[in-house]
């Protein structure tokens, strides 16, 4: 990708599997279009001209997680905890975040902690076991920080 676009790419993160690149261009289609053998573009609505089902769940092919929607809007505060907005939705990220607090989680809250330097906390019922004995318990925890 560096040998493509030079100094007008710019990695925001990057994880395990996956990340997210900030690309200036012209028309960022048209640049998929000339490499598509490069990208899983199946989740593309049909009528989109990039929609192929060629490498379709293909390792090793760029997917794209928004299916051909622009990112509007991506905010890093660090490791595993990330957010991006786009038209229709959002989507984030917070390590160590139970998947019901997660549910409560918006763009809006990562842009609060980037900007004002808030920090959001929320109850998480957990099971615990301690000398293999189970039992739940009930945490306040910070959610999303910058720190």
């Amino acid at each position: 990708m560096k040998s493509l676009y030079g100094d007008k790419i710019r990695v925001c993160f990057s994880d395990t599997d996956s990340f997210l690149y900030h690309v200036e261009t012209e028309d960022v289609y048209e640049d998929m279009h000339q490499y598509q053998d490069m990208y899983d573009t199946s989740d593309y609505p049909p009528e989109h001209f990039l929609h192929d089902i060629e490498n379709k769940k293909v390792i090793g092919k760029f997917k794209d997680e928004t299916s051909g929607t622009p990112i509007s809007e991506f905010v890093g505060l660090r490791s595993k905890m990330y957010s991006f907005s786009f038209e229709g939705g959002e989507k984030h990220t917070a390590k160590g975040v139970t998947k019901t607090a997660s549910r409560k989680l918006k763009h809006e809250m990562y842009k609060n902690c980037l900007f004002d330097k808030t920090v959001t906390r929320s109850e998480m019922n957990i099971i615990r076991s301690e000398s293999h004995v189970l039992y739940s318990k009930t945490i306040n925890k910070k959610i999303i920080s910058s720190f």
